[in-house]
């Protein structure tokens, strides 16, 4: 008789399954690192806010499918492009500059100088055909 009413010492056994805890338990270690969570926010590509959300929607016992149905952010999933390098257009070569001021050859648009030079073109120009030059500042 007296031997039913004792207690084993063992806790009871919980319903929640092993990975479940184990993963729980590795969010709660994420949370409590400021460098481990911000390391998860770059392999990410979130934000630390997000990334935070997230760990501690695993805490709370929420599963992916669960956390899904909250976010409420759009993902930017456009290619990146490397430093340095610009971004690829449909049309190949340099593409034209169009000032609507002529110069050149005479055909409007067909340029291919940079807009600064080709200011600097019809400046001289213009001071050659005995037009006024402008005064800078640095002229006095």
């Amino acid at each position: 008789m007296a031997s039913s009413s004792r207690t084993t010492g063992k806790a009871p056994k919980s319903p929640e399954s092993f990975e479940s805890l184990a993963r729980r338990n590795g969010a709660a270690e994420i949370l409590q690192s400021y460098e481990k969570l911000s390391w998860y926010s770059f392999q990410r590509c979130e934000s630390l806010t997000q990334t935070r959300l997230h760990f501690q929607n695993i805490v709370a016992g929420f599963t992916d499918e669960d956390e899904a149905a909250f976010v409420h952010w759009k993902t930017d999933n456009t290619p990146r492009t490397k430093p340095g390098e610009e971004a690829k257009s449909g049309r190949k070569g340099k593409e034209r500059v169009s000032l609507g001021g002529g110069g050149g050859d005479g055909v409007a648009g067909s340029s291919t100088q940079k807009p600064g030079k080709e200011r600097e073109k019809s400046y001289s120009a213009g001071s050659a055909s005995g037009s006024v030059k402008k005064k800078r500042k640095s002229d006095g």
